[in-house]
């Protein structure tokens, strides 16, 4: 993803995925060399990732959760 708007909050860098600065092809490539270099690198994020879903990380109930929490310190 992209260092933009609120997906940098639901990766972790280089655990779950890639953040990379916005218009920058240069590091778009290089990550995805190094990607397409290292199989390996792309299992482990996979199973962080599965493993981040069955903690229910960014499921749709926290998020809501997160979002009521702001909702009610606004108010």
């Amino acid at each position: 993803v992209t260092n933009v708007g609120g997906l940098p909050k639901m990766v972790e860098d280089r655990k779950t995925g890639i953040i990379i600065p916005p218009c920058d092809e240069v590091v778009l490539s290089q990550s995805m060399d190094e990607l397409l270099s290292n199989p390996s690198i792309i299992q482990d994020m996979v199973k962080n990732i599965r493993q981040s879903a069955e903690e229910g990380k960014n499921s749709w109930k926290e998020i809501a959760y997160k979002y009521e929490n702001v909702y009610e310190l606004i108010d």
